[in-house]
């Protein structure tokens, strides 16, 4: 035997829709009933970035600007910190990080 049941939205004594019981969801009751406290509304967060990562993000696009070209950060593991002495070291010297660093950059390997 086959059971299916159907769910249809029933409606609240001021007639609005009411959520059935099947597809009840935090985000739905949520939005419904403005449950949402202050300190969680998305309009009111800030995104707090770590000065040191924000300094590193700009060392990285004056580098790609500056060679016309990426610069690889996974595979080397200075501190945060030290990127953007690296990259005014490269700039100084018009030497990619490969250079600077006496290695040769093999494309075949990107892929």
């Amino acid at each position: 035997m086959d059971l299916v049941r159907e769910s249809s939205p029933r409606k609240s004594i001021d007639g609005k829709k009411l959520l059935s019981e099947g597809s009840c969801s935090i985000q739905k009751m949520i939005g419904e009933n403005e449950m949402i406290p202050d300190f969680l509304r998305r309009e009111n967060k800030t995104m707090k970035v770590d000065p040191d990562v924000e300094k590193m993000g700009i060392a990285v696009e004056r580098y790609e600007k500056h060679f016309g070209e990426g610069v690889n950060t996974e595979s080397y593991t200075w501190p945060i910190k030290e990127w953007s002495r690296i990259v005014d070291i490269c700039i100084k010297e018009e030497k990619t990080l490969d250079e600077l660093l006496g290695e040769e950059h093999d494309p075949e390997a990107d892929e």
